[in-house]
């Protein structure tokens, strides 16, 4: 990778200048004026970065990711992408979380959530572009073939210089995904080029119409008009075009029917094949046994409330994912009511697998003061919020 054109800041060396850098496998091999690009190969990235700083990564000692236990406010990822696009790519978080960050398993969570990151704020890419060739099949209608292949991969390169220059997050999105289904297509149809026929809308049409779309979209963007007519106009772009990743898909699947109708009918026939034999079972999933109206009863009250507790507590836990945080809240309502109607006899604690201060709770039961202490503790697992519950009591019970 070559950096052109950036003030490189340097206070060690007291370097501030509109200087080149030349990197490779993320070491700095040059620092110097005009670093030639001619000398380097075609695959060598090139990154204009003029009105830009480059400088060594910045530190911050004092940050407030409020994670765990406030990440309505802030988290582990948007703080972190917050301080990469600063330039920041070391921070010291605050202790201000709940729980506070002072015990192994707090620490662990958060070190093992830090390896997943993988924040790189930095310039725009080159656009993607595809440089299939045509296979060169022969014989009836292949030179058509060839027109109508080529034209799909231009089509899909002028998406790709499109997509790069929009400002709308979920357009941004829509665009992306369409053009990973277009760029599977064009390598299956390389593949494939008997099928190009096929692909007549796909080629004709869609990709076509989509990359019009985009133009017109930012074009309207551009003009900065906010009218009801230019803002519905964009939105009915966006409508359209968050529909045609769907079209893609659709022509994606019409292509590869016989293939599909190939695969079906080898495993129909493996099917029979194992049935003979006793081996295979259609039939087994039906047979399962089905949940009495009791149990699904009271399966269907769990999940409701588990769901008024989800909407009750913070609401975005991206430190902890949507799943685990529907098992954690349902844990701790069952935590809640067993503490709260059977706190005497310590039942809440053996479920939390504590079965010390579950027994000492049962022993002393008779003098009512485990009573009192189980409806205290029931309404303070009420409060919990999903955070505070994962690191005081589940990660205890299930070892995670």
């Amino acid at each position: 990778m070559i950096i052109k054109n950036g003030l490189v800041v340097n206070p060690a060396l007291g370097l501030s200048e509109k200087m080149d850098l030349a990197i490779e496998n993320g070491t700095i091999l040059k620092i110097g004026k005009n670093i030639d690009t001619d000398q380097v190969s075609n695959d060598t990235e090139v990154l204009d970065a003029t009105g830009l700083v480059v400088a060594p990564g910045l530190i911050d000692t004092h940050v407030h990711f409020r994670d765990p236990g406030f990440t309505y406010k802030e988290d582990l990822h948007t703080g972190a992408l917050a301080a990469a696009k600063g330039g920041f790519t070391s921070v010291i978080c605050m202790a201000n979380t709940s729980p506070v960050v002072d015990s192994l398993p707090v620490l662990k969570d958060l070190i093992d959530r830090e390896k997943n990151e993988d924040i790189l704020y930095r310039l725009e890419r080159q656009p993607h572009k595809l440089s299939l060739k045509w296979p060169g099949s022969k014989g009836k209608g292949a030179s058509r073939d060839q027109a109508a292949f080529e034209k799909a991969v231009s089509d899909f390169n002028r998406m790709e210089a499109e997509r790069l220059g929009l400002t709308d997050p979920d357009l941004r999105r829509t665009v992306a995904n369409m053009q990973h289904i277009a760029r599977n297509f064009l390598y299956y149809l390389q593949q494939y080029p008997e099928r190009i026929g096929l692909a007549e809308h796909f080629i004709d049409y869609y990709q076509d119409r989509a990359v019009y779309m985009v133009h017109k979209y930012k074009k309207l963007a551009v003009t900065g008009v906010k009218t009801d007519k230019v803002v519905n106009t964009q939105n009915k772009l966006k409508s359209l075009l968050s529909q045609l990743d769907q079209a893609y898909e659709e022509q994606f699947t019409q292509v590869m029917e016989a293939e599909l109708v190939t695969i079906d009918g080898e495993t129909t026939v493996m099917a029979q094949n194992l049935s003979a034999q006793g081996l295979y079972d259609p039939e087994a999933a039906a047979r399962r046994k089905k949940p009495s109206s009791l149990k699904g009863s009271l399966a269907q009250w769990k999940q409701k409330a588990a769901d008024r507790f989800d909407a009750y507590t913070d609401g975005t836990f991206s430190s902890i994912t949507p799943e685990l945080r529907h098992k954690i809240n349902e844990e701790r309502l069952i935590t809640a009511v067993l503490a709260f109607f059977l706190g005497s006899f310590g039942i809440h604690y053996f479920y939390l697998k504590r079965p010390v201060r579950g027994a000492i709770y049962a022993l002393f039961c008779w003098t009512l003061i485990p009573g009192f202490l189980g409806l205290r503790e029931g309404i303070r697992y009420f409060n919990m919020t999903t955070d505070e519950f994962y690191y005081a009591d589940y990660l205890h019970k299930y070892g995670a």
